[in-house]
């Protein structure tokens, strides 16, 4: 537990939308530091769901330029916030795949 991360968020869905409230966060005192977050992105999300029975209908982030980021549905606002500063900040390995130009 001295490593560890708690993080504790409650959703209420109300009329067909998610509101994520975030409760807090617990960081054992050898966890690593927190990621810089982004406060207001300065990108977009772009949100749209595979039609894939493996996947369930996972949801993706989509980034301007030829870079696409897979999250689960409803975990995407998380991602977005710690990715777009490592985006800027050229942080990220970047490997094209084979099938892109």
């Amino acid at each position: 537990m001295s490593e560890a991360v708690l993080t504790c968020y409650v959703n209420a869905r109300r009329a067909g939308q998610d509101h994520w409230t975030l409760l807090g966060v617990w960081r054992g005192p050898n966890a690593p530091v927190a990621p810089l977050t982004a406060p207001t992105l300065r990108g977009s999300v772009q949100e749209f769901t595979l039609d894939s029975p493996a996947l369930g209908g996972a949801r993706a982030r989509a980034h301007p330029g030829p870079v696409l980021y897979m999250a689960d549905g409803q975990d995407l606002h998380l991602y977005a916030p710690v990715l777009e500063p490592l985006m800027v900040a050229r942080l990220l390995p970047r490997r094209r795949h084979p099938g892109c130009v």
